[in-house]
Parts: structure tokens; sequence; C-alpha cells
């Protein structure tokens, strides 16, 4: 994208992301984070569309068209990935009984 930044590891197995200067930044004390002049924001999908609207890349010039649909399209779904990969597993680890999966015509008892 050509925009200078500079790397700043996180050590997360030493809770460096509970810090109180990283929760200025991210009060959920999660990864990815950014910081643009002055400008705090976390979560991937806010931070690629932030930087898709400052540079003029990474989504097509036609906000009405299909093109953009498509381009949103493949920006949200590594958001869904990580929540599907990352989030169930430590989230239901705490809370047994509360894992439930539905697919839309497999499911015998569906969620009423």
């Amino acid at each position: 994208m050509g925009l200078p930044y500079q790397l700043q590891a996180i050590k997360l197995s030493e809770g460096e992301q509970k810090q109180p200067w990283y929760l200025k930044i991210n009060p959920n004390g999660r990864i990815p984070a950014i910081v643009d002049d002055d400008i705090a924001m976390f979560e991937s999908g806010a931070i690629m569309l932030y930087l898709a609207e400052k540079t003029g890349q990474l989504m097509p010039n036609d906000p009405q068209g299909k093109r953009h649909g498509a381009g949103l399209t493949w920006k949200m779904y590594p958001i869904v990935i990580e929540s599907l990969t990352c989030t169930p597993p430590h989230y239901f680890s705490k809370n047994p009984g509360n894992m439930r999966f539905y697919l839309p015509g497999r499911n015998p008892n569906p969620p009423r």
C-alpha cells in the first residue's frame, strides 16, 4: 500500500495485550489494532475498510456496483473464518453446554 508503518510486537503469552497502554488502543485487549494519525482502530474488518478508504486501494471504485460488493464480501470472509476458528473454542471451553452449531437442512432440531 506504500504507507509508512512501525510494527509493534505484542507478547500475548505474557499478557501484554491486557496492559493499560494497549487497552487504550483496543479496550477488548485483542489483536489486530492500529493507530494512524492518533486514530486507534481494532478489528480486522474495520482496519481493512479504513485503509481501503484512506488509500483508494483494496476496493473497486464503484460504490454501487457489483465489484464493490464482491470486494466487501472478500474483506469480511477472514473475519468470519477467524470467528469460527478462534472464538468458539475459547468461549465454549469456559461455557460447556452452550456450543450449538446449526446447519440449515442438517440439524434435526433447529433453534426456535
